[in-house]
């Protein structure tokens, strides 16, 4: 796993590598009813997600920005 902030924009970038190439799937798990919600918290907190396949795996990464959010109802 690893981890980076950038400061422009203030966002953090967590990366964790995989050594199952399979393909990533939101909110499915072949593991039981009670597993697979780990990329569907991702999805919906972070700005940005995606995976890259190489030859060991892949490495699942996401975004989030660190900034506050804007005041709720402005």
């Amino acid at each position: 796993m690893r981890l980076r902030r950038s400061s422009e924009p203030c966002s953090v970038r967590v990366e964790v590598d995989d050594a199952a190439r399979g393909e990533v799937v939101v909110g499915t798990s072949t593991l039981g009813e009670h597993r697979g919600r780990g990329m569907v918290l991702v999805a919906y907190l972070g700005v940005a997600w995606s995976v890259e396949f190489h030859e060991r795996g892949k490495t699942v990464w996401a975004e989030a920005s660190c900034s506050a959010p804007p005041p709720a109802g402005g």
